[in-house]
């Protein structure tokens, strides 16, 4: 549309099979997504100034085709500003929903409700790890099977702020606080999960998930080499988890 404002349509199909127990062995997902983005940064790999707003609206099966049938809106929010020269204030709000209709479940498993059980596992939200809540495992914030694995979400919120400052030559330095949770259904998102998160007391997965800390980024031709620790702040650490996890990636977090 502009130089920073662009609208896409797309067509997705996909098959899947699997072995794992109480699942569908084999399944289609058909799905379409009208996405509108504007992107103003004034880098893409390290950006410190502009911002990028990105929603999406996805629609799957019904004259599509298909088993699975769902809506998914995301909306995606990132801001940058330079305070001062090679100082960076980054932010990011990142919410999304997805609503499952028609056919029966694709899952089976004990931990999931009736309705995130009709949504695939690989179409679900999920948060925790590098470039999402740092201090956590990939992927492994919110409800759990038996298994330990994070079993995902129909509801995601995510929010993280970051201060990047030059330390010497091509390094950086960083601290960043991370918060967010994705929920099974919509009805166990309670707006007290913000403030029961950052407490001290007993470990709940349907409470905000903050995770707090810093680290240095490498500046190469093809991004920032990056090195995070993160600490799990209030109740976010399960029973038998450590406190905190290192993050190593090319490209930053957001």
């Amino acid at each position: 549309i502009s130089r920073v404002d662009r609208v896409s349509l797309g067509l997705q199909s996909k098959y899947v099979r699997t072995t794992e127990e109480g699942v569908v062995p084999r399944y289609t997902t058909n799905n379409v997504r009208l996405e509108y983005t504007e992107d103003s940064r004034d880098d893409l790999l390290n950006p410190s100034d502009g911002q990028f707003l990105q929603g999406a609206l996805e629609y799957a099966g019904g004259v599509l085709g298909g088993r699975n049938e769902f809506e998914r809106l995301t909306a995606n929010w990132h801001v940058y500003l330079s305070p001062a020269d090679r100082w960076t204030v980054a932010a990011r709000l990142k919410g999304g929903e997805i609503q499952p209709f028609g056919r029966g479940p694709v899952s089976r498993g004990d931990t999931d409700t009736l309705s995130l059980s009709r949504v695939p596992w690989e179409e679900r939200f999920r948060v925790g790890g590098g470039t999402t809540i740092r201090g956590y495992g990939e992927d492994l914030v919110g409800r759990r099977n038996e298994a330990g694995r994070a079993i995902g979400g129909r509801v995601l919120l995510l929010a993280n702020v970051e201060l990047r400052f030059p330390v010497f030559s091509i390094v950086q330095g960083a601290v960043f606080l991370d918060g967010g949770n994705v929920w099974a259904d919509p009805a166990e998102f309670k707006l007290a999960a913000f403030s029961r998160g950052l407490s001290n007391g007993s470990h709940s997965p349907l409470h905000v998930a903050y995770g707090a800390g810093g680290g240095i980024r490498v500046l190469t031709p093809v991004g920032p080499f990056r090195v995070d620790y993160g600490v799990k702040v209030g109740s976010g650490r399960a029973p038998g988890e450590g406190r905190g996890s290192i993050h190593v990636a090319l490209g930053q977090a957001f």
